[in-house]
C-alpha cells in the first residue's frame, strides 16, 4: 500500500522533471508544450496543496526547494551520472577554482586584469602561495553545455561584459540549480 509521503515524493520529482522540460521548451519557443507544462505543474500545486493542508505559499517555497537543489559536480565521473541536462543552468555555490592564471586560456587582449574585470578572482594557490589562481566566485550564473570532445564538462560562464566557455577537469565542485 501507498503513503502520502510516497506519493508527495513522486509528485516533487515530476514537478521537478516538468519545469525542467518547460525551461526546455521556453529555449526553443515551442509555446504549446510549455503551456501543457504549465498546466500539469498547476495541477500538481493543487494536489499537493490537498494531499499536505498547506497553503498554496508554503507549497510553492517547497517545490522552490526542491527545484534548486545543489549538486556536487564531478568532472572525473561518466558523464551520464552528472545530475545535470544539456542548457540547464546553474549557479556556483561556493568559489571554485579553475587554473593558474598562466594556465587560463586567454582570448587575444586579455591579461589578469581583463579576468579580474570580468569578475574572476584572482588569488593565491592555497598550496602554493608564489601562483596565482583564476577562481570563478560563487554566485556565477553558468549554462551546463554537456561534455566537450574529452568528457570533461563544459559550461558558458555569465560574466560581466563576456559570455566565457571553460571546461571543467579538476576537483568536484557544487552548483545550485537555477
Amino acid at each position: 500500500m501507498i503513503d502520502l509521503e510516497e506519493i508527495r515524493t513522486k509528485l516533487v520529482q515530476d514537478y521537478r522533471q516538468l519545469w525542467i522540460n518547460k525551461h526546455r521548451f521556453e529555449l526553443n519557443d515551442d509555446e504549446v508544450d510549455m503551456e501543457d507544462c504549465n498546466s500539469k505543474l498547476g495541477y500538481i500545486v493543487e494536489l499537493l496543496m490537498f494531499i499536505t493542508g498547506w497553503s498554496r505559499e508554503a507549497v510553492g517555497e517547497s517545490l522552490a526547494s526542491h527545484i534548486n537543489y545543489q549538486i556536487i559536480l564531478d568532472p572525473q565521473d561518466n558523464p551520464k551520472e552528472w545530475d545535470l541536462n544539456k542548457f540547464d543552468y546553474v549557479e556556483a555555490v561556493e568559489n571554485i577554482p579553475y587554473c593558474s592564471v598562466d594556465d587560463f586560456p586567454f582570448d587575444d587582449g586579455q591579461d589578469d586584469y581583463s579576468l579580474e574585470r570580468e569578475g574572476f578572482i584572482i588569488d593565491h594557490n592555497p598550496g602554493n602561495e608564489k601562483e596565482d589562481w583564476v577562481y570563478i566566485p560563487a554566485g556565477t550564473i553558468m549554462r551546463f553545455d554537456g561534455a566537450d570532445c574529452n568528457g570533461w564538462p563544459e559550461f558558458t560562464l555569465r560574466m560581466k561584459f563576456n559570455n566565457i566557455q571553460l571546461d571543467f577537469a579538476g576537483d568536484p565542485f557544487k552548483v545550485k540549480l537555477v
